[in-house]
């Protein structure tokens, strides 16, 4: 039997996601990890969607090819409740593929979220930094560079760094991100 469970970091970040979704009145998307428990090898990236339409919110989860849709009552969008779909969708797709039986978990942790941004090559990711609870990684289309992306950092909305041309080479972006992501975090801490 398959059992995925989100790790407490994924559930932080998707309430805190879910915070910011309600009090702006706009929504969301991510995407997660999903890790073999034994073996820490990622199966598949969990991607979701939520978009407020009045009192109610759509949700939208793709996994392993797969993808569910749902509505749900604003009052009822609460994280144990998206995480409930999140868990019950992935339980549900893993068990019917071809993928051999194990426990697998859903990670939300800075280098995670940093290799899903890495592999998506565009999107706006809020990253998992306890110090900086509004840290937005913005990866775009680069108009002088057709083909390349490139990436700044937000706080709050508010632009922190200049845009920069993200590496060819998957490896060294993800060693660069996370270089600037530590150096951003050190001197927010050190100021």
């Amino acid at each position: 039997m398959h059992v995925v469970t989100l790790s407490p970091e994924a559930r932080s970040h998707m309430a805190g996601q879910l915070a910011d979704s309600h009090s702006s009145g706009t929504g969301f998307q991510c995407a997660y990890a999903l890790a073999a428990i034994a073996s820490g090898r990622v199966v598949d990236v969990a991607h979701m969607m939520l978009v407020p339409h009045g009192a109610y919110l759509s949700i939208w989860i793709v996994l392993l090819g797969r993808q569910i849709s749902t509505t749900i009552c604003q009052p009822d969008a609460t994280p144990e409740r998206i995480t409930q779909i999140l868990q019950e969708h992935a339980n549900a797709v893993i068990g019917s593929s071809e993928i051999e039986p194990a426990s697998f978990i859903v990670l939300c942790d800075l280098t995670s979220s940093l290799k899903v941004a890495v592999v998506m090559k565009s999107g706006r990711y809020l990253l998992p930094v306890g110090d900086l609870p509004e840290l937005h990684l913005v990866i775009d289309p680069a108009i002088w560079r057709p083909g390349r992306p490139r990436f700044h950092f937000e706080l709050e909305g508010i632009r922190l760094t200049m845009p920069a041309l993200l590496p060819k080479s998957d490896g060294t972006a993800l060693q660069l991100l996370l270089g600037c992501t530590r150096d951003l975090v050190n001197n927010y801490r050190n100021a």
